[in-house]
């Protein structure tokens, strides 16, 4: 070896670093274990994270899709028990009554007189006396004024409306919310708006005379 010359750096046997060639497939399986680690679960390439607000927002999606259908079959199923408006007097009597063929004239007679309405819920509708707290002709209703939140008089119907706003029938789980824990007048059985005009004049009638 001449003096002032050292042998080049690298590999051993003189060869420069970029010149080493590993044996064949020791680079090949190297690659493939830092690949196989990378990609692992657990990994900082791919957290879990991610992966959890997929499936959130999958099952979003999922309650968004059904929870229509699902709203739809209930209301239907409620529908098919409207059958009658559901009618509270102001002491306290609860009457179930048979729609007639025009429901504003069937409103009416039974808070005899003109109608304002008192939205219980976006499915439900009360009905009252308009002139109720002025003419003086009612006494307070404390059932009504209780299931509909606010100060009443005389006679509540209680009804519904269809997608058309529509009068109709109360829905049945409202009904049997209220019904289920009161006395119905006559056992529960439908009346006509006539009968239940009637029955509540009657009632009014006997209680004017025991005062």
């Amino acid at each position: 070896m001449e003096v002032g010359h050292s042998p080049p750096t690298g590999s051993p046997g003189g060869g420069s670093l970029s010149s080493f060639r590993s044996p064949p497939g020791v680079a090949t399986k190297f690659t493939r274990q830092i690949h196989t680690r990378a990609c692992s679960p657990g990994s900082a390439r791919e957290p879990e994270a991610p992966a959890a607000k997929r499936n959130l927002k999958y099952f979003l999606l999922k309650v968004a899709f059904y929870l229509p259908m699902v709203y739809s079959v209930y209301i239907q199923q409620e529908r098919k028990d409207m059958e009658h408006y559901l009618v509270i007097d102001d002491d306290g009597t609860v009457y179930k009554v048979k729609p007639g063929e025009n429901s504003l004239k069937d409103l009416q007679a039974l808070v005899m007189g003109l109608i304002e309405l008192v939205r219980i819920s976006p499915k439900v509708d009360g009905w009252v006396n308009e002139e109720g707290l002025i003419a003086g002709d009612f006494v307070y209703n404390f059932l009504g004024s209780h299931v509909c939140g606010r100060e009443l008089v005389g006679p509540v119907v209680f009804t519904s409306s269809d997608e058309e706003g529509n009068t109709m029938p109360v829905l049945g789980g409202f009904s049997r919310s209220i019904t289920e824990s009161c006395e119905v007048f006559g056992n529960g059985e439908l009346l006509t708006v006539e009968t239940c005009v009637a029955a509540m004049a009657a009632m009014r009638e006997r209680s004017a005379a025991s005062v």
